[in-house]
């Protein structure tokens, strides 16, 4: 398309006005923007849809991200009048144990990663039994008396601190000399295509490695009475059933269950059998897999093999923020954006001084499971820890 004008308007005077008329060049910027914030968010909206995730929840940036872990257990006083029992917190100097009269969760702040809480939340069941065995029973009570003040139940969620949600900000030039050899298409569009899909692997790699930091400990206590796996069917099957029990004992309503797994071995197990592997968003799986809504594979880096790792999809929490934030824009930085979910801002330009092309690409992005208790990790015998 030709120019439309090329040059500054001129005022009467015959001095030069701020302002310049709009230019092809300035409508191609415009074009390689849109395109790059559409294709992301084009990809990262067909992978939730994959995943059956719902919830992409908007949040300003800095805002403190927090996931859950339920004390599953109902415990119930039995024989006294203590309206709610706690945990024990130290012995009287005859040995006789007392309780805490504080709620255990305000005693629940520095020790904030997922191991530390979950021994924390194990620990606590077993004190209360271990320390006050006339006290502590557990499921409904059916000693109480006629006339008597029924003690309460508690069960609890601990919102636990993740992190916050940060804008991460990224930049990618193109040389004068690489467009001059390469020409445009190859030089500036393909590392273009390559730098969205780095973008995006930074936001699935981050999510990956969370599964597995929740799914190695919740595995690891979930098979301590259990028989060695032997097929790699029975892990897909117990992984999902104990994802499910999982949230029965929470009293929560299950989704579509989705499962992580090595891609090696899917191929192992199928052998020459013929199966569908679709990809999108450069994630590879398969759909209504074995009881599993879809089951991603995952590589080497990603999940070992011999693992499995399932949570209902409904688990699942994609949170960002907006980089079309007013208040950068009132700081002279605007971004290009897509859709009414923002996921990522672009905005490119040419820089005189060094001869290149440079773009920059802002997010805010994030994926974590809401409770960490339904992220369940079962392993074959043999798979690696």
């Amino acid at each position: 398309m030709a120019d439309v004008i090329s040059t500054p308007v001129m005022n009467t005077s015959g001095g030069e006005l701020i302002a310049h008329v709009t230019n092809s060049a300035m409508l191609d910027t415009a074009i390689r923007e849109r395109d790059f914030v559409s294709s992301f968010s084009r990809n990262w909206n067909s992978l939730m849809d994959i995943m059956n995730v719902t919830r992409m929840i908007r949040k300003e940036p800095g805002s403190t991200l927090k996931y859950r872990r339920a004390a599953v257990q109902l415990l119930t006083a039995s024989g006294g009048s203590i309206d709610r029992v706690n945990f024990k917190t130290d012995d009287e100097e005859d040995g006789t144990p007392t309780l805490s009269a504080t709620n255990p969760i305000a005693n629940w702040h520095s020790n904030n990663t997922v191991n530390n809480a979950s021994s924390y939340f194990t620990g606590l069941v077993n004190r209360l039994t271990e320390y006050n065995p006339q006290y502590a029973t557990f499921g409904h009570t059916s000693n109480i008396a006629e006339g008597e003040t029924i003690p309460y139940s508690w069960g609890t969620v601990a919102d636990i601190y993740f992190g916050e949600l940060n804008v991460d900000k990224y930049a990618k030039a193109v040389s004068l000399e690489a467009i001059n050899q390469w020409g445009y298409d190859s030089a500036v569009a393909e590392t273009d295509a390559e730098f969205l899909n780095e973008l995006q692997n930074l936001v699935l790699s981050d999510f990956y490695a969370f599964l597995q930091k929740c799914g190695n400990e919740n595995g690891t206590s979930s098979q301590s009475d259990s028989s060695e796996i032997q097929t790699w069917q029975q892990c897909l099957a117990l992984a999902k059933g104990k994802c499910l029990n999982a949230f029965q004992k929470m009293r929560r309503t299950v989704g579509d269950v989705v499962g992580f797994a090595n891609v090696m071995d899917l191929y192992t197990y199928l052998g020459d059998a013929p199966i569908t592997v679709q990809t999108q968003f450069g994630q590879s799986y398969v759909q209504n897999f074995m009881g599993y809504n879809t089951l991603f594979l995952l590589s080497d880096n990603e999940i070992p093999q011999g693992t499995v790792i399932a949570t209902p999809a409904n688990n699942i929490v994609c949170y960002y923020c907006d980089p079309s934030h007013s208040e950068f824009g009132r700081a002279g930085l605007q971004y290009t954006v897509d859709g009414d979910t923002p996921f990522i801002g672009f905005h490119t330009q040419g820089n005189y001084n060094t001869a290149v092309s440079e773009c920059f690409a802002i997010m805010g992005m994030t994926m974590i499971c809401e409770f960490v208790d339904g992220v369940i990790e079962e392993k074959m015998d043999g798979g690696e820890d």
